[in-house]
């Protein structure tokens, strides 16, 4: 059965991302890789005191995000900023 509702158009929370990604400024990419760093930090202290295993799991998904999250902001900037391609 298909459905009965209408897929939006536009996001009701902001702009797509997809232009960003096509034409990435240099400084934008530096500042999340910055981020996403030290978010991986604080992720990896949080999980060091996690009292409650299960929240302490949830870290440790959260960080292994993160860390993938870092890795495609490593491997989209050297083609943003003129380096290597694959």
């Amino acid at each position: 059965m298909a459905p009965t509702h209408r897929k939006r158009k536009t996001s009701p929370h902001g702009p797509r991302i997809e232009p960003f990604l096509r034409d990435p400024d240099e400084s934008h990419l530096t500042e999340a890789l910055e981020r996403s760093e030290e978010l991986e930090e604080v992720l990896g202290e949080a999980f060091k005191s996690a009292l409650d295993s299960r929240k302490a799991w949830r870290i440790r998904n959260l960080i292994g995000v993160v860390t993938v999250l870092r890795r495609e902001l490593e491997g989209i900037a050297p083609r943003a900023m003129g380096g290597s391609h694959d």
